[in-house]
């Protein structure tokens, strides 16, 4: 037993386009190389037909309590 701790560090993305676009967003996010990003929430709303608003909240996990330093 290392006694290490995990953390889990997450953000909120929000992007616009057509449902298709933002499908083809969502399939990049997981193929990203290196660490994977786990997900936590997805929402679409439409406000204006054919844009869609996609909110998605991305987490990352670290050994590190501070994942940014503002």
């Amino acid at each position: 037993d290392t006694g290490a701790v995990l953390y889990r560090h997450g953000v909120e993305l929000t992007v616009e386009g057509s449902y298709a676009d933002l499908m083809t967003y969502l399939a990049a996010l997981e193929q990203l190389p290196g660490p994977r990003l786990l997900w936590g929430g997805v929402k679409l709303k439409v406000e204006r037909h054919p844009t869609v608003q996609l909110s998605v909240t991305v987490y990352t996990l670290s050994l590190d309590r501070a994942w940014l330093e503002l």
